[in-house]
């Protein structure tokens, strides 16, 4: 095997390409936006509450799968359908 093929022995730095400098200007101001919003809607919800909170009061007063007595039969049932 023969191998007299020269190489070319220049290691420069190779040519950058034009900096996006505004592409990370972009993505900080997204990641702001994304931020501010976020801290809005926790904002809301520790004022106001969760949204069904407000349609189903009676959620807070009682548990969800707390026994009941049922009138007709005095067995006890689980609202949740377990048995």
């Amino acid at each position: 095997m023969k191998s007299n093929a020269s190489l070319p022995l220049t290691f420069g730095p190779k040519p950058t390409p034009p900096a996006r400098w505004w592409l990370a200007w972009l993505q900080l101001l997204c990641a702001w936006l994304l931020c501010m919003l976020l801290c809005a809607n926790v904002a809301l919800v520790l004022t106001k509450g969760w949204p069904q909170d407000e349609t189903r009061p009676q959620a807070k007063a009682q548990g969800d799968c707390a026994p009941t007595e049922v009138v007709a039969k005095p067995r006890r049932t689980h609202r949740c359908g377990g048995a």
